[in-house]
């Protein structure tokens, strides 16, 4: 799906990018219109995985105290499932060593309730970025061109 979206929205960027741009700065340009791309996707990536790794981190602490073990253990599997994140979390909550225990169907239920929490905040920080992207493609993308009405009596003289 990345790739299909990517080949949809790259060339429709770059066209945008380099409207109106004089031949002679075309160069310039396009390697600024790159710089910014490579940066937004940087931070973007960094930005989201830690939104998401928050709202992960969040439910589990205020989630994982209900389960009824002793605390020494629950502390245990907390720090493992931070430490392990969002993704690499499932892991340890499905492994055979824990599936084991009287306790390992509550903590499996909190561990996929906190990775859709943290996707949840992950999508809406999203949208929002999008839809503030789109507000300002069409605030600063407008064309100003008015029609203009001509002197037929000038130009004949």
């Amino acid at each position: 799906m990345i790739g299909i979206t990517n080949a949809i929205v790259n060339p429709v960027l770059n066209t945008a990018g380099m409207a109106g741009v004089a031949p002679h700065e075309m160069g310039m340009a396009s390697g600024l219109l790159n710089v910014f791309r490579q940066f937004g996707t940087t931070v973007g990536v960094v930005g989201l995985g830690l939104i998401q790794n928050n709202s992960y981190m969040a439910h589990l602490n205020t989630a994982l105290p209900q389960v009824k073990m002793p605390t020494q253990a629950l502390n245990g599997i907390k720090d493992a499932l931070i430490n392990a994140g969002p993704f690499s979390g499932h892991t340890i909550a499905f492994s055979a060593r824990l599936a084991k225990s009287p306790f390992a169907h509550q903590i499996q239920t909190i561990v996929v309730r906190a990775f859709d929490n943290g996707m949840i905040a992950l999508t809406l920080t999203a949208a929002v970025i999008a839809l503030i992207g789109a507000l300002a493609a069409v605030l600063l993308l407008r064309t100003h061109q008015q029609s203009q009405k001509l002197d037929l009596k000038a130009a004949r003289n």
